[in-house]
């Protein structure tokens, strides 16, 4: 995949998911085909996977991971992973790198980036996005190759659930993982899927987004809507 693309008003919407923990105790496939199941309905067609397939257990991806039609599943990490998956008769799997162009429905203009990361430091969401960002230049060459516009990074591997904006009109997002791994037995610790609803302007200005992170663990709810 070598960008993403709004519809001809400038909305973007896709899902983020991180640590399905696969192929280990932490898995909760019953609840991630759920998810999927429900994100025709969201007009979602794409889902960002930022981490925590578990590489070991590759082979099988193929055989049990929610296959749903419309729905493709984007790996932001482990091409080789993603290979297999393919190879095991997976259309509906590709890849990214960890900075994707956001391009406009209408004009094909270069609107921002999508920057994707993963924390497997465990350090907070605005400390893992800064990492990640490419910081912004004085150069006017690279400015006009989209190095000065909206950026929305979405950090994943942590329980954080938060939209932060920075400077330059981009925002940072935190996606919740979707394993179980409880600190407390009761009540759990949540997991789940984030929903990312943005809107651009014609002029690459990030006018509204909106976040929301849907609980898996047992009520299926809307823990936290965010939006500007």
């Amino acid at each position: 995949m070598e960008y993403i693309q709004t519809d001809r008003e400038g909305r973007l919407k896709f899902a983020a998911i991180s640590r399905t923990a696969l192929g280990t105790k932490g898995a909760r496939l019953p609840e991630l085909g759920r998810f999927y199941a429900r994100l025709p309905a969201l007009g979602v067609t794409q889902v960002f996977h930022l981490g925590g397939v578990n590489r070991g257990v590759a082979v099988q991806l193929a055989e049990i991971y929610p296959l749903v039609p419309g729905i493709t599943t984007v790996e932001s990490h482990g091409v080789a992973s993603a290979a297999r998956i393919r190879a095991g008769g997976r259309s509906d799997w590709d890849t990214c790198g960890n900075r994707l162009p956001i391009v406009h429905g209408a004009s094909d203009a270069l609107l921002g980036h999508l920057v994707l990361c993963y924390d497997e430091t465990f350090r907070n969401t605005c400390m893992t996005a800064g990492a990640c960002r490419r910081p912004k230049t004085a150069s006017v060459v690279e400015d006009r190759l989209g190095d000065d516009l909206p950026e929305i990074v979405l950090v994943g591997g942590q329980r954080e659930d938060q939209v932060r904006q920075l400077a330059r009109g981009g925002c940072v997002i935190g996606v919740g993982v979707f394993d179980a791994r409880p600190r407390y037995k009761n009540p759990p610790d949540i997991f789940g899927g984030t929903i990312v609803d943005v809107l651009f302007s014609d002029t690459g200005e990030l006018v509204e987004y909106r976040a929301i992170f849907r609980d898996m663990s047992g009520g299926e709810k809307d823990v936290k809507v965010i939006a500007q």
